[in-house]
């Protein structure tokens, strides 16, 4: 199942239109029916992830051909899918405080769980 089928499939599930899928990511009347070979461009496949909230991996097998501006690395070494605005903030000048306020968050989060 190619990429197209793929988000296809999913907005069926959902009770989501084409039409509807493609104006809320900004996309032309029809411009996902005029995908050759079903594979959407990387900046495209990143915004359909998104409004759909389904992984990235998900969408597509070729997900590790994304550009490197796309995918940033955990502590843990893991490769992650990042807007490059967000990539740059965090792993610029400001990133332990990042880090440092992302675990306190979860500290928040796990205190208001319980």
């Amino acid at each position: 199942m190619n990429e197209v089928e793929r988000v296809k499939k999913i907005c069926k599930e959902r009770r989501i239109s084409i039409r509807q899928l493609e104006i809320d990511c900004g996309f032309s009347n029809g411009y996902i029916s005029h995908i050759k070979r079903g594979v959407f461009p990387s900046d495209r496949l990143m915004t359909i992830s998104k409004y759909l909230e389904v992984p990235i991996n998900e969408l597509s097998d070729s997900a590790a051909q994304l550009p490197a501006d796309y995918i940033a690395k955990t502590e843990n070494g893991q490769e992650i899918l990042i807007e490059p605005e967000i990539k740059e903030v965090i792993e610029g000048p400001y990133k332990d405080m990042l880090l440092t306020y992302a675990k306190k968050l979860i500290e928040l989060q796990k205190m208001d769980e319980e």
